[in-house]
């Protein structure tokens, strides 16, 4: 079968690196944040400590007579704990993991992954630091 989007292989790769075994690397756990969600999975009433993998753009860039996808995609990081230091830590590990490294997908091939910007502000709750990473992925 055919794959004709590369989201879902993406999002459950970036799942995979940051909750093996469906349990948050100790790194985020270590600063505070209790769980990974997807961009519709965030139970009602949950606690700003969580990262999620949220929105992506996704374009065909066929290449060498085989499908491929440019992809931007975000994580969030959202926080109440010790105002943006475990947030700039976070973004830190996050780079480390992700900056210029590839991800195994399940049928395609990362070709290459890039920060390309972080970006924090305070919720409107005055209470949560709210991080929005990008990263620019090619996929075949």
């Amino acid at each position: 079968m055919s794959v004709n989007t590369a989201k879902v292989e993406l999002h459950n790769a970036l799942y995979a690196a940051l909750s093996p075994n469906g349990v948050i690397v100790p790194t985020l756990s270590n600063l505070g944040f209790t769980a990974i969600y997807n961009i519709r999975g965030v139970p009602p009433g949950t606690k700003p400590q969580y990262v999620l993998i949220g929105d992506t753009q996704e374009i065909p860039n066929n290449a060498f007579r085989r499908k491929g996808y440019t992809l931007l995609t975000s994580i969030h990081l959202f926080t109440r704990d010790n105002g943006t230091l475990n947030a700039d830590k976070a973004v830190d590990y996050l780079n480390s993991l992700f900056d210029q490294q590839t991800l195994t997908l399940a049928t395609l091939t990362m070709v290459s992954m890039m920060y390309n910007m972080a970006n924090g502000v305070q919720d409107a709750d005055g209470l949560t630091w709210h991080v929005t990473l990008k990263y620019d992925i090619f996929i075949q």
